[in-house]
């Protein structure tokens, strides 16, 4: 039987994402994504076997289903890993690798079958055969470019022998954000020889259509605590980390009053702009980060304090699209301007939110402590929203969000394991080869309102100096 993950709500999430980005309605979106895919593996190599697995997954949250046996229904695409015949009449995807590039193309394979890869960069490779598969089973109708071949060059993520073998130290590390990044970032993390403890931190909980992209979450998981969720889940997959749980905002735990180095490291994956700047005011020691701008792109950025490069509110300033989406967000729900910058629903708030929408089925209790983001792309999801301008914003697709946790995960363990930190910033299309030297070292921004604070550099040299 193939994987299924989707229920009703986050195959809607799924295709309000398509809708928005072709420009069509819901249903229509939904329809073209009633596809199923299925993947041929030649399984005399081990990492063909998980690159199938892996991929099986990703599009199993993201098209109606994915299998690789030849009977679960008519493909609308066949995914071909290694040097095999296809079994169906089905268009095709070809994967190959010779260990340093994978090659993804609808031609048959050039390169060998996937050699012996590390997990981690199977599960990146995953993401780009899934963004393939898709754009094949919709009908090559997405208006990004076509690359075919698609070549990754995997060397060029640096995770060398010596990386890989190396027990890579976390210390105590937090990681903000339990959702589709911190999914992906465990997923990928799992498959390296990491130590020490990992506190898991949000205050959400798993709604239904989390479903279509938060790897780890199934749907008895729904209505409980994503941190606690996913560190139930996750713990299994690692033997010398303890994960943590912690059903709180980061910058509420009660840790910080008692020691003011308490936040040496922090793994970011949050969802909105304001809410990294506001973790960057908490001065961690170092960050590591990762977010998604819808479909379209992955970013990667890293700081460590004290220091003259970019950090959070630099890479995250105010900018005219947040202002905007601020404003959607204060006129659909009700609420002022003011209530949605503090991040999360107050009482009063969640007052303002019941009076607005009476017939949704909300409650003060569920309400109050939300994110104003989450909220509003739940209910953006449901087409719930009354907003004056009629923007709405939907969520990525799963290989988008475990594509940008991969690479976060990549670049934790190589920078921990004593690779160079030659890059601060790297924007990567999902739907692109990644290209090694658009990778940036991004200066402080003098106007920035965290760290071009007198008082947040005298801090974090007195605290990291």
């Amino acid at each position: 039987m193939p994987d299924h993950y989707l229920n009703a709500q986050a195959i809607r999430e799924n295709a309000h994402s398509l809708a928005a980005t072709l420009g069509i309605d819901t249903e229509e979106a939904e329809e073209l994504l009633q596809a199923h895919a299925l993947v041929t593996v030649d399984e005399s190599v081990p990492s063909n076997v998980f690159l199938c697995e892996q991929v099986s997954k990703l599009l199993a949250r993201t098209l109606e289903s994915a299998s690789h046996h030849v009977d679960s229904g008519i493909p609308a695409v066949e995914i071909i890993i290694g040097q095999i015949p296809p079994r169906s009449a089905a268009p095709t995807i070809w994967v190959s690798s010779d260990g340093d590039t994978a090659c993804i193309s609808r031609q048959r394979a050039s390169l060998p079958g996937v050699q012996e890869i590390h997990p981690a960069l199977l599960v990146v490779v995953a993401c780009y055969v899934a963004a393939a598969a898709l754009r094949v089973a919709i009908g090559d109708s997405l208006p990004f470019p076509d690359h075919d071949p698609l070549i990754l060059d995997l060397k060029s993520l640096g995770l060398t022998l010596d990386v890989t073998s190396r027990q890579v130290d976390l210390g105590r590390t937090y990681l903000a954000g339990a959702g589709a990044i911190g999914n992906g970032y465990l997923w990928a993390l799992r498959w390296f020889d990491v130590r020490g403890q990992l506190d898991v931190v949000d205050f959400d909980i798993v709604k239904k259509g989390n479903l279509n992209r938060q790897l780890w979450f199934r749907e008895s998981d729904v209505g409980l605590s994503k941190a606690e969720r996913l560190v139930g889940r996750a713990q299994a997959s690692f033997s010398h980390v303890k994960l943590l749980p912690r059903v709180d905002r980061l910058q509420d735990l009660p840790e910080k009053k008692d020691d003011p180095r308490w936040l040496r490291r922090l793994i970011v994956g949050v969802d909105s702009r304001m809410a990294r700047r506001s973790l960057q005011s908490e001065i961690p020691g170092e960050v590591f980060d990762a977010s998604t701008t819808d479909i379209r792109e992955i970013v990667l950025h890293f700081n460590c304090q004290p220091s003259r490069q970019a950090c959070l509110g630099c890479i995250y300033p105010p900018d005219d699209l947040e202002t905007g989406r601020t404003l959607d967000i204060a006129l659909a729900l009700g609420v002022t301007i003011k209530d949605v910058q503090e991040g999360v629903i107050s009482p009063m708030a969640a007052q303002m939110i019941l009076a607005r929408y009476p017939d949704r089925g909300l409650t003060a209790a569920a309400l109050e402590g939300e994110a104003y983001d989450s909220l509003f792309k739940a209910l953006c999801a449901k087409a719930a929203l009354r907003t004056e301008s009629g923007r709405q914003v939907f969520a990525p697709f799963a290989f988008v969000s475990v594509l940008a946790g991969a690479l976060l995960a990549i670049e934790t363990v190589r920078r921990l394991g004593g690779g160079d930190a030659n890059f601060n910033l790297w924007k990567i299309s999902p739907w692109s080869p990644f290209i090694p030297r658009l990778r940036r070292q991004v200066p402080a921004i003098p106007t920035c309102p965290i760290c071009g604070e007198t008082v947040f550099r005298n801090t974090a040299q007195q605290l990291w100096g």
